[in-house]
């Protein structure tokens, strides 16, 4: 009476190759630009009903690794590259999934960062980095979102596989973060029966080369116990119960028929329309945006007439074979009638030009920056030269280099994978039927010089200290000027950051503070922002160096124009803390801090800046 494991790739989708359409949504980087955990979890039940109308019940999903440079191959698939924000919205995704009573696989765990040599190349990492930077975002997805699984990845972590390492798949994973569930290993991941078990690996994935008859034999030769057989067995049952399913044997499709309706249902579309608003983030405008419909518009570039659903591999949304996708050039030309949009972009009163990015791929990373076609450098280049408004719009999953696509345009927006209504939610901001609001979940290089080195031929990864790092804190670090800040985004109306008080004035190292920001909308229109906090530990404890500053805190909030709100958070003493190699627990030390709400990572208004000193 106990099922198999029905599980399918796709955090935008379940990715069952020929079997139907289902809901293409945003991308996970997309995602993230909302900074609406709420939005998210509302999502994810969507995804996750469709799953369970296809017979599956498991998602192997979401990504919560961290990438450490926006040309990693799957780097669309993670949220972002900022710990404490991967994690927030990772658990948000596992809340709304399991509260259908399916389960999440949280992966790739641990320190997998690079495709091309995934299954040969060593991550040399820190206590501190693990515990503080690239093990942070898995901690939140299974304290705060109680994920049932984790999917071991190809990589050794410090010269041991990343399936038979006993430090993060037992002493992280199931006893500090108090994991109940199994650790799946990633197909074909596996390379012994025994350090496997021992290490605390529970499922093998997809074949039963280790944990079949040779597990058997192991436990009957005492060199695997029958209590850690017995806890494997558990940890694969709790999954099921969860489900619902013991009892139930074969193909779980009609176990949950009241589900079958969802597949591509209009409220599942609109929340995929929703969510692809939210992403969307302008970060450049001279007064350009919104359109007038009156105008004639062209709507050109490589990816003008496509729907781009995400990366290929696994992951891949497209597997969602979504029928009634809109494009870029369809979501124009609905909003404004046929006869406003010409093919000829020099009888336009204005020019949108679709450009992005290529190679995000399962298995391989990306050898450039650039956008993936230098004929639409060209074309807005010739654009500017005519004199002709031009507005870029960049799709893909991660990052491009500073080039003519941003430096001739008049406005850009960057739509990462806004999923399969994509031309609807670009048309709504694009003629201001909706305020933009999304911001940026990752930094932008200006060129590969302005990054952390990068070879995606190594086979030996050496991961940064804690204060290091890659992102913003890299920038901070290194005093470098990224082409776009992390937390960026623009909107058609203004926001003031008037005031900041902090409670208790006199915290102690065991305190809750609560920081509460005065923000005003200064514009004419309404509209959503993004208030994001940091914090800066400006008296580390020598010998445990601390990053510049680091989120810890993020809200969105909608204005009316010209309303003031107090924006309110919580800063707990884990947020606060560092990882103390010197006790082996995190620690707040007493000193001084600087707290600070901004708009973005690199816009830090001295209004809402202060420093506080937290004592003994």
């Amino acid at each position: 009476g106990i099922p198999g494991y029905f599980m399918s790739n796709g955090t935008q989708a379940p990715c069952v190759g020929s079997s139907g359409t289902a809901t293409g949504m945003p991308g996970p980087s997309a995602m993230a630009n909302t900074f609406d955990t709420a939005l998210i979890s509302g999502m994810a039940y969507c995804i996750a009903q469709e799953y369970w109308a296809k017979g599956k019940y498991m998602i192997e999903g979401p990504v919560v690794g961290l990438p450490i440079d926006p040309r990693c191959g799957r780097a669309a698939e993670t949220f972002s590259e900022d710990p404490f924000l991967c994690g927030k919205m990772g658990a948000a995704y596992v809340r709304g999934a399991q509260s259908t009573l399916l389960g999440c696989i949280a992966k790739h765990y641990v320190c997998n960062e690079i495709e091309t040599n995934r299954t040969t190349s060593n991550s040399v990492v820190g206590e501190r980095t693990l515990r503080e930077i690239f093990g942070y975002s898995f901690e939140l997805v299974f304290r705060e979102g109680h994920a049932l699984g984790t999917m071991s990845s190809y990589n050794l972590v410090n010269g041991v596989h990343a399936t038979e390492c006993p430090h993060t798949l037992t002493d992280l994973l199931k006893y500090d973060w108090g994991h109940r569930g199994y650790a799946l290993s990633d197909m074909g991941a596996m390379h012994s029966t025994a350090p496997a078990a021992n290490a605390g690996q529970d499922v093998e994935l997809k074949n039963n080369t280790y944990f079949g008859t040779a597990l058997a034999a192991a436990v009957a030769a005492k060199s695997v116990s029958q209590a850690r057989l017995d806890d494997m067995a558990s940890r694969m049952l709790r999954a099921k119960v969860y489900a619902r399913l013991i009892g139930k044997i074969g193909s779980t499709t009609g176990i949950t028929p009241q589900y079958t309706s969802s597949l591509m249902s209009q409220a599942h579309l609109d929340t995929c329309l929703k969510v692809g608003r939210e992403s969307i983030v302008l970060v450049k405008n001279d007064n350009t945006l919104p359109l007038d419909k009156t105008k004639t518009v062209a709507v050109v570039g490589t990816y003008a007439n496509q729907t781009r659903p995400g990366i290929g591999g696994s992951g891949s949304a497209s597997c969602a074979l979504a029928s009634n996708d809109v494009s870029p050039l369809a979501g124009i030309t609905a909003k404004v009638t046929a006869s406003k949009v010409t093919s000829s972009w020099q009888n336009a009163d204005a020019v949108i030009v679709v450009v992005g990015v290529d190679g995000e791929v399962e298995g391989s990373d990306r050898s450039t920056l650039g956008i993936s076609s230098a004929s639409d450098n060209t074309l807005v280049s010739s654009i500017k030269a005519a004199g002709k408004p031009c507005i870029t719009v960049f799709t893909g999953g991660t990052a491009a280099s500073q080039e003519a696509w941003y430096t001739d345009a008049n406005a850009v927006i960057v739509a990462w994978y806004p999923g399969q209504r994509q031309g609807a939610a670009l048309a709504d901001v694009i003629y201001g039927d909706v305020n933009p609001s999304g911001k940026l979940s990752s930094s932008w290089p200006v060129n590969a010089a302005s990054l952390p080195a990068f070879n995606v031929n190594a086979t030996t990864i050496n991961y940064e200290s804690p204060d290091t790092g890659h992102g913003y804190r890299w920038y901070d670090r290194t005093g470098k000027t990224p082409f776009l800040a992390f937390g960026y985004g623009l909107s058609y109306t203004t926001f003031s950051y008037n005031s900041i008080s902090i409670s208790p004035a006199n915290p102690h190292v065991y305190d809750d503070i609560i920081v509460t920001a005065n923000i005003t909308n200064t514009g004419s229109k309404s509209g959503d922002e993004v208030v994001q906090l940091y914090v800066s530990d400006i008296s580390a404890v020598a010998g445990f160096p601390r990053p510049i500053k680091e989120l810890r805190g993020f809200a969105r909030v909608s204005f009316n124009a010209g309303e003031k709100k107090d924006v309110t958070f919580t800063l707990r003493p884990r947020e606060l803390a560092y990882y103390n190699t010197t006790l082996g627990k995190f620690t707040v030390h007493p000193g001084q801090y600087k707290i600070m709400v901004a708009p973005s990572s690199n816009n830090l208004p001295a209004a809402t800046t202060q420093t506080i000193t937290i004592a003994q």
